[in-house]
């Protein structure tokens, strides 16, 4: 399936899926769920988020959220 493909069958455009393939862009919680149903996948077997514990300036640990969602296969698989 190419990204233009995805895109039109869950109501985004290819630059869309392109952004969100690369890591650019986060999509909002519906359009994950859209992209995890366009595969028949879980959600979580699209999507993870990434949590690191990270020391602040007083060296403290602090938790990390990634700002983007990162994609596994199939997305990740995704053409132009």
């Amino acid at each position: 399936m190419t990204q233009a493909e995805l895109g039109e069958r869950i109501g985004l455009t290819r630059q869309t899926v392109a952004a969100i393939e690369a890591g650019k862009y986060s999509p909002s919680l519906e359009a994950a769920f859209r992209i995890a149903e366009a595969f028949g996948k879980r959600l979580d077997e699209v999507f993870h988020w990434e949590t690191t514990v990270l020391p602040d300036e007083r060296g403290q640990a602090h938790l990390s959220l990634s700002r983007t969602a990162r994609t596994t296969s199939p997305l990740g698989g995704a053409r132009t």
